[in-house]
């Protein structure tokens, strides 16, 4: 029954990122309201039941679309893609913002565990373009406090996460697929100019 609730407002949410906050705001409705359900027991296995909320239904679909998204079969294709293919990276792209901005409102809301979205940027670190551009989003849906995106970066790059050549692609990267592209470079544009001199001048020394 939960099932057939969530499932609409996750695909609604993931096709129209603009709307996400609508989104989240019922699905807090719904967290607050919808009855809990026991979960069957097994045959042969006694046991006490578990109790089935939307929430916890919420964060499973959730976490099966984060885990499914294929922008970057797509990003990765050496050959030419094919029609379809090419039909089908901007719908893959828009959903996989979607899952970001979605997942930030809920976060906001307290619909989502911390320990959970820590996890959840941890796989998105394993495409560090993507992760950049997870960070912009989340950025831009708090209204870009200032020096958020910068301590972000700063503590990225420090750490060793995420490389120079993935902050410079991000930046010379020409997209409208995920909004507040232009605060974002406003807050940090100063240091990625400071990095990619850095990373000049070091290329210069070694062929010398």
């Amino acid at each position: 029954m939960l099932n057939g609730v969530i499932l609409p407002i996750v695909y609604k949410a993931l096709e129209e990122p603009k709307y996400s906050l609508l989104y989240a705001q019922l699905c807090l409705h719904l967290a607050e309201d919808a009855p809990n359900f026991d979960s069957p027991v097994a045959e042969g296995q006694p046991g006490q039941k578990q109790s089935i909320t939307f929430r916890h239904l919420l964060i499973s679909k959730l976490q099966d679309e984060f885990e499914n998204q294929n922008v970057d079969v797509y990003d990765k294709c050496e050959n030419p893609l094919l029609p379809e293919e090419e039909e089908q990276r901007p719908i893959a792209k828009i959903k996989m913002l979607g899952n970001i901005k979605f997942i930030g409102e809920l976060g906001k809301l307290d619909l989502i565990h911390e320990s959970i979205l820590h996890e959840w940027i941890k796989t998105l670190l394993e495409n560090k373009v993507s992760a950049l551009y997870a960070l912009q989003v989340h950025c831009y849906n708090s209204n870009f406090p200032k020096g958020m995106l910068l301590s972000f970066f700063v503590h990225f790059y420090d750490m060793e996460i995420i490389e120079e050549e993935a902050f410079l692609t991000w930046k010379e990267d020409v997209t409208q697929e995920f909004p507040g592209k232009g605060k974002a470079l406003f807050q940090v544009n100063q240091w990625v100019t400071w990095l990619e001199t850095a990373e000049k001048e070091e290329s210069e020394e070694e062929a010398d």
